[in-house]
């Protein structure tokens, strides 16, 4: 798959993965042909609802806010910070 750089300065992550996503479709329909280009389906998803589902599932695998936080490269205190935020309970639920 060839290789493209994408400048991100002022924009938010939803607007780079649209752009990338848009230069993508056309070389995917070609290499996997119309069947994958007809069915294929963007997601539209938020930075924060990614970052939020990354969290509870650190959460789950983990056990533990230490080890969550250190699987997904953020310190306990912003772990805890973000999961207020998403309003994540220990568990890892909503």
């Amino acid at each position: 798959m060839p290789r493209f750089t994408v400048k991100a300065s002022g924009r938010t992550p939803e607007e780079v993965l649209r752009q990338v996503a848009q230069q993508l479709a056309p070389q995917m329909t070609e290499q996997c042909g119309p069947v994958i280009g007809h069915n294929a389906m963007l997601v539209d998803v938020s930075h924060d609802e990614l970052e939020a589902e990354q969290m509870r599932e650190a959460l789950r695998v983990s056990g533990t806010v230490e080890r969550a936080a250190l699987m997904i490269g953020v310190c306990e205190r912003t772990f805890y910070r973000r999961m207020k935020q998403y309003g994540i309970r220990n568990g890892g639920g909503d």
